[in-house]
């Protein structure tokens, strides 16, 4: 565990309580990944959305940060490669530039809503609050969304892909909502971060169903 050092003061006030934050989880990009287990919240509904905040000390190569695969299909997927940010639903997938510096704390939101039509209203990303352009390279038209019939292990630092491509960088405060956050809660989560202090995710409305708060 290593400290989660913020340096700088949310530009925003923001409506979240907020909690102490001290610590972050470092992996190493040989092997180190977390083994989150078959979570339902990420097999049986329509909705999700996943936060977490990542710092990496290079911007090159493929980092898979977190996902779950079924047989050789992606189910979800959120990877990095070359400074680009990779986003996969069930077959359907985007990206957009990262331009991230090294050594940095981001704050990034993957956001699906299975409901809506097109590709670009299901499949959001967000870095710092600030929605992203998403390019789709390939995209399912209709997707049935049931992964409740192809259960599989939600892991951090990999995405159960035969090439591991493991994470390399600090990753901290890891949320999943069964829901899918509209871009005021997003923005309010990044919003409530300061010098070690961090979003009391436990607060909302309606927590996240898992949190993993890697080390805090």
């Amino acid at each position: 565990m290593f400290p989660f050092p913020f340096s700088f003061i949310a530009p925003t006030a923001s409506g979240l309580d907020t909690v102490d934050n001290v610590y972050s989880m470092e992996f190493d990009g040989l092997n180190d990944y977390i083994n989150c287990g078959f979570m339902p919240s990420l097999d049986a509904v329509q909705h999700f959305t996943i936060n977490t905040w990542v710092n990496m000390p290079n911007v090159s190569g493929t980092k898979r940060m977190m996902g779950k695969r079924y047989s050789s299909a992606y189910l979800i997927a959120f990877n990095f490669t070359n400074n680009v940010l990779y986003l996969a639903v069930n077959g359907s997938y985007g990206y957009a530039n990262a331009n991230f510096s090294i050594n940095t704390w981001y704050n990034i939101a993957m956001v699906f809503d299975g409901t809506l039509t097109g590709n670009a209203n299901r499949l959001k990303l967000y870095i710092d609050g600030v929605q992203q352009t998403l390019t789709f390279v390939n995209t399912v038209p209709s997707i049935t969304y049931n992964f409740a019939l192809n259960p599989s292990t939600f892991y951090l630092g990999t995405d159960g892909f035969s090439t591991p491509n493991y994470y390399d960088g600090k990753m901290d405060e890891v949320a999943i909502f069964d829901y899918s956050l509209d871009s005021d809660q997003v923005e309010e989560i990044y919003n409530a971060t300061s010098t070690g202090k961090t979003a009391d995710l436990s607060a909302m409305a309606t927590p996240p169903v898992a949190w993993y708060r890697m080390g805090d």
